[in-house]
């Protein structure tokens, strides 16, 4: 009978050592300064939110006691003023860079797109103008995008696939329309 209760007591904390991994990762814009205020929800493979975390001012999230091996989707939100970073400069910068003549950095490009129809053209431009002269205040889609370094993922979302025991992500954030990434991350 002992040794019943040793085998079950021992699978018991082997299935719950299998479960209890963390899931970690850092939000920095493209020159490494972190991102804090950034609300990253966790969804599971149907869909459904398991956990949220708000960055804190290292830019720093973390998810713990995950099932290893599972799914999961990462997703960033971050709210803040649509004017914060966009400058006038900014504007020459992208114009420069539709003319050819100065190419923009990759992120700089996925900040430059504000209108988020995944092309950079003079309509970017004219939202651009009419943020910073006040006749608009909001962007027409989000103020923030984010996806893991080395790659441009325009819907907010990094995929998981097959969690292993432990992740860290490191998130690149650009805010839309600061080519030049003047912007005050935790603002």
């Amino acid at each position: 009978m002992n040794k019943v209760l040793s085998l079950l007591a021992g699978l018991f904390l082997l299935s719950s050592w299998a479960t209890a991994q963390t899931l970690t990762g850092t939000t920095i814009l493209p020159d490494q300064t972190p991102i804090c205020d950034v609300l990253v929800n966790l969804y599971d493979d149907q869909g459904s939110l398991v956990d949220q975390d708000l960055t804190n001012a290292a830019g720093q999230f973390a998810f713990n006691g995950l099932t290893a091996g599972a799914d999961y989707r990462l997703e960033f939100v971050k709210e803040g003023a649509s004017l914060n970073g966009v400058s006038t400069f900014d504007i020459v910068k992208t114009a420069k860079h539709i003319l050819g003549l100065e190419i923009l950095p990759d992120y700089a490009i996925w900040a430059a797109d504000v209108n988020n129809s995944n092309t950079i053209s003079t309509y970017d431009l004219v939202v651009s103008r009419r943020l910073i002269l006040g006749l608009d205040s909001d962007l027409p889609a989000d103020n923030w995008r984010f996806g893991a370094v080395g790659t441009i993922s325009p819907n907010n979302q990094i995929p998981i696939s097959n969690l292993p025991a432990t992740l860290t992500i490191d998130v690149i954030g650009v805010k839309v329309g600061d080519v030049n990434f003047s912007v005050f991350p935790c603002q």
